[in-house]
């Protein structure tokens, strides 16, 4: 099954997908960085502790918009240069 998904992605993905190798100045090989992974990780210790504060809140408007902003933030941290 791991071979036909491999020769799946072979036939339809751009060849620009298949480079692994980290590069700050590639949109998409910027993913492989140690900064972007650095900065994943950070946010995933973030999103698991306000997780853990959302479910102390019983107000549903007030975690909506705490979730947004967190979303943004999110955005906001990995997007940046």
């Amino acid at each position: 099954m791991k071979f036909i998904f491999q020769w799946l992605c072979s036939k339809l993905l751009p060849g620009w997908m298949h480079n692994k190798k980290p590069d700050a100045k590639h949109f998409y090989r910027r993913l492989f960085t140690n900064a972007y992974q650095n900065k994943k990780q950070r946010l995933t210790i973030y999103w698991l502790i306000l997780g853990g504060f959302l479910t102390q809140i019983n107000s549903l408007p007030a975690i909506v918009c705490l979730l947004l902003i967190a979303t943004f933030a999110t955005f906001a941290i990995l997007d940046e240069g």
